[in-house]
């Protein structure tokens, strides 16, 4: 958002945070965080499977574009290049939840250990 200058008059940066129960689904909505910028907390159990676009619809927020993250990683470590073929093997986040293809711009961060 910050480098493609690419700010609306309506921000909502949502957070999914996984708890130590296995199921349960709460959220939490702060509408003004600053002038345009409002949080949305959503709190899922471990096994749960959401539908955000459901749970934050639900909520009033009717979503343009999200911007989602992703990490590469870079190493010489043995141990850590294990880890990056895992991660690569798996499902990313938008695959996971399902995310519309058509709303998603991804930002990727290269992380070299």
């Amino acid at each position: 958002m910050i480098r493609s200058n690419i700010i609306y008059e309506r921000n909502v940066l949502i957070s999914i945070v996984r708890t130590e129960d296995p199921f349960g689904v709460e959220s939490v909505h702060t509408p003004e965080m600053g002038p345009g910028l409002e949080g949305f907390e959503i709190q899922a159990g471990y096994m749960q499977v959401i539908d955000i676009e459901k749970i934050i619809r639900e909520h009033g927020i009717q979503e343009k574009v999200i911007f989602y993250g992703i990490e590469d990683i870079a190493t010489a470590n043995p141990i850590w290049k294990l880890f990056s073929v895992i991660k690569r093997l798996t499902p990313n986040f938008v695959q996971f939840n399902k995310l519309p293809a058509a709303k998603l711009q991804g930002v990727v961060t290269r992380v070299e250990m």
